[in-house]
């Protein structure tokens, strides 16, 4: 079985709010990566999420909140650490203490608070640079993987995370990813393609929805 993704031409400004469809997947990226580099800290940002289920006003209140106990927590680790690395030998547990807890209070000011919200504007205002203007492009998705061009061939086992926004596939594998637009399939349906890929990784699509 194949699926073809085709088009003569593809300008990403032709659609609607461009930028914006395309920060929730590499938000969704970042939080992957950082998930699986530091495990433990994001298990303590989970139980500070359950509020899913409350108002925004609430919510909002409590994300300034963790942001500021994050900044009293690093800045209260600070002046630990920097009497502890003037004397690393006598002092090398408050450093290793000071330097965890550091970490816990970045962590809580920028992944907890939504701190990296520029950085995915940039992040994606560069992707859109990036593929302005393809003049053409063809993608096939077979048994074994995908095909960008000759000699670039993917495999299923390589894709990390798949998304899909309102005209957008968004495909991250090994540490690049891949754009084209959901109504350039070529020969069937975007249910049948979704499944078939979901099939063959193992992944769900996540739906980026404005």
């Amino acid at each position: 079985m194949e699926f073809i993704f085709r088009t003569e031409s593809f300008s990403i400004h032709s659609f609607k709010n461009a930028r914006e469809q395309l920060i929730e997947p590499l938000r969704k990226i970042t939080e992957l990566n950082s998930r699986k580099k530091l495990p433990f800290l994001w298990k303590i940002c989970d139980k500070f999420k359950r509020h899913r289920h409350v108002s925004e006003e609430i919510i909002n209140r409590r994300i300034k909140r963790y942001r500021i106990w994050g900044l009293f927590i690093f800045l209260m680790s600070l002046f630990l650490f920097i009497p502890s690395v003037t004397d690393i030998q006598e002092l090398l547990v408050p450093l290793i203490v000071s330097s965890i807890t550091m970490a816990i209070g970045l962590f809580f000011v920028f992944r907890c608070g939504g701190g990296y919200s520029k950085s995915l504007n940039k992040s994606a205002q560069l992707l859109i640079n990036a593929v302005e203007d393809v003049k053409e492009y063809e993608i096939i998705f077979n048994e074994e993987g995908f095909e960008l061009q000759e000699d670039n061939f993917i495999k299923y086992c390589d894709i990390s995370l798949l998304t899909k926004t309102d005209d957008f596939y968004v495909i991250f594998f090994k540490e690049s990813l891949i754009i084209f637009a959901v109504n350039s399939i070529f020969n069937s349906s975007d249910d049948l393609f979704e499944e078939f890929l979901s099939d063959k990784t193992g992944l769900k699509f996540e739906y980026c929805k404005l």
